[in-house]
C-alpha cells in the first residue's frame, strides 16, 4: 500500500509539475509576445527618430538661410547710426534752405512794395 501512495503522490506530483511547467511556456509566449511587439515599437520609434532628424537638419538649413538675408542686431544698430546722421544733416539742409526761401521772399515782397511806392508816387 506504501507503494501505491508513493506512486500515486509521485504521479500527482508529475501531474502538477506537468501544469506547472505549461503555465511557465504559456507565460514564457506571453513574453515573448510582448518581446516582439517591443521591439516593434522600437522599430517604430527609430524610424520616427529618423524622420526627426532629418527634419530637424532641414530646419537647420533653413534657420542658416535666415541667418543669411536677414539683418543681424550688429547690422542694424549700425544703419540705425547712419539714419541718425543722415536725418542731422537733412535737418541742417532743410533749415539753411528755408533761411534762404525766407531771405529770397523778404527781398521779393520789399522790392514789390518799393515799385508800387514808386509807381504810385511818380506816375500819373
Amino acid at each position: 500500500m506504501n507503494s501505491q501512495m508513493t506512486d500515486t503522490a509521485i504521479l500527482e506530483a508529475l501531474h502538477a509539475l506537468q501544469a506547472s511547467m505549461l503555465a511557465q511556456q504559456s507565460h514564457m509566449q506571453a513574453q515573448q509576445a510582448s518581446l516582439q511587439a517591443m521591439q516593434m515599437s522600437m522599430n517604430a520609434q527609430q524610424e520616427s527618430i529618423q524622420n526627426l532628424r532629418s527634419d530637424v537638419s532641414g530646419l537647420k538649413v533653413k534657420v542658416d538661410l535666415l541667418y543669411q538675408f536677414y539683418a543681424k542686431k550688429e547690422d542694424v544698430m549700425a544703419v540705425e547710426v547712419k539714419v541718425e546722421s543722415l536725418r542731422g544733416e537733412i535737418y541742417k539742409a532743410v533749415e539753411a534752405q528755408t533761411w534762404k526761401i525766407f531771405t529770397w521772399l523778404t527781398i521779393l515782397g520789399s522790392s514789390l512794395t518799393a515799385a508800387v511806392y514808386y509807381i504810385a508816387r511818380n506816375v500819373h
